[in-house]
């Protein structure tokens, strides 16, 4: 996309020239911030109509009678329900993901840290398990949470969004990233609830305190593994886990990473300190 490209010029582009130049220093500045510009309003831009799209799309489902619940899902319906899925979380991210696949590093799609990957992967299988429900709907279940949920979601919020925002100013990035996060969250209230105006506002209000906090706690696992595909996991984790045991997984890999930090750190200082 056009944003993710000039992202990546304006970055090689940034270190480059005579630094007694000042005039050409004045106008590579100028370059930089109307380069940066441009990327935030196309990351915005790109945000609202994720978000558009799945209140359009949850809007015409539930004005047809088509809205069906997951607990709902069987063999007759399950067509209707993956569609109207699909159509409402992959779309966006799909045409991303098409448009920017040779930049995908930048977004941190990389299979980095497989250890702890599998071993995420592996608890979801065991909560499905421990779910013991092997039919359509349940099967349906995990997949949902997965790819619909933790993907789509990780990879629109923080893998485009955030990291995009990011190297531009880290804390609007957060705030920008969280607060569509958030935002997110309300359209399903909104569209069966039959929200009027008013309420919907508080509604969405209501939801972006959250969509900021859980945000950050995302982007603070993907900034540790250096990989989009642990938040993802975790994502998927929470939303599908079995009684509290994926609450317990996520403080596990929580504590790993921060005492891997903590580690790295002091190692840089002793190697420093040599020199």
């Amino acid at each position: 996309m056009e944003g993710l490209n000039s992202w990546s010029r304006s970055r090689r582009s940034g270190r480059r020239g005579n630094p007694f130049n000042c005039a050409g220093q004045d106008e590579m500045g100028v370059k930089m911030k109307n380069a940066d510009t441009k990327i935030v309003i196309v990351v915005i831009g790109v945000l609202v109509l994720y978000l558009a799209n799945l209140f359009l799309v949850e809007g015409f489902l539930f004005e047809k009678g088509l809205t069906i619940p997951m607990e709902s899902v069987n063999y007759e319906n399950i067509k209707i329900r993956a569609l109207g899925d699909i159509a409402g979380m992959c779309v966006i991210p799909v045409i991303i993901v098409v448009l920017c696949w040779r930049r995908l590093s930048v977004l941190r799609l990389s299979l980095a840290l497989l250890k702890i990957c599998s071993v995420l992967i592996l608890s979801l299988l065991i909560f499905w398990f421990l779910h013991a429900d092997y039919s359509i709907r349940g099967t349906y279940k995990i997949l949902f949470y997965t790819f619909l949920i933790g993907f789509c979601e990780e990879f629109i919020f923080r893998g485009y969004a955030y990291n995009l925002l990011a190297p531009i100013h880290r804390k609007g990035a957060i705030l920008i990233s969280g607060v569509f996060f958030g935002m997110g969250h309300a359209v399903l209230p909104i569209v069966h609830g039959q929200l009027p105006l008013e309420k919907a506002v508080i509604a969405i209000l209501s939801t972006i305190g959250g969509g900021i906090v859980a945000g950050y706690f995302f982007i603070y696992l993907e900034e540790r593994s250096r990989t989009l595909l642990v938040p993802i996991l975790i994502h998927a984790i929470l939303d599908y886990s079995y009684k509290w045991y994926g609450l317990a997984i996520t403080i596990c890999v929580c504590a790993y990473f921060f005492v891997s930090h903590k580690r790295e750190a002091v190692n840089c200082s002793v190697i420093s300190g040599r020199e």
